[in-house]
């Protein structure tokens, strides 16, 4: 057994957390997030969602290193108002999913919170069908 014997500021700066009566373990990184917002204000809930999303995209596959959200709001007649765009990083490559635009719209879009549910529904998809072709080792099994 391997214990850790470096000063807490040293074991923060090395990704080492807790300690227990086995030593340090590592901390796992999570999946850094950018969320952009046009056309519209920034919204506290959706901000949570939207980590809450990211978080299971994690959880279903360890290999999601970032995730970049653009929220937004635009003002037509008809159709859905709001589109949402998401980019995931996986180490060598982005993946691109988002709700689609034009006359593939409808009613059900003028939620940004269902919107952005159904945003990362097509990303995890998206990230499913990677996993599959390029890196199952990252899978995890599904809790759903």
């Amino acid at each position: 057994m391997l214990k850790a014997t470096l000063s807490s500021g040293r074991r923060r700066e090395a990704g080492l957390t807790g300690s227990s009566q086995f030593g340090y373990t590592i901390g796992i990184m999570a999946p850094q997030v950018q969320i952009t917002y046009r056309g519209t204000e920034p919204s506290e809930a959706l901000n949570r969602l939207i980590h809450e999303e990211v978080e299971k995209l994690g959880k279903f596959f360890d290999g999601v290193v970032g995730c970049r959200v653009l929220i937004e709001h635009e003002h037509q007649r008809s159709g859905s108002p709001f589109h949402v765009g998401i980019t995931i990083a996986v180490p060598g490559t982005e993946l691109a999913a988002g709700v689609p635009t034009g006359d593939e719209l409808d009613a059900t879009h003028k939620d940004p919170a269902r919107t952005v549910r159904d945003a990362f529904r097509r990303a995890k998809r998206r990230l499913h069908d990677y996993a599959e072709r390029k890196a199952p080792q990252h899978v995890r099994p599904s809790l759903e």
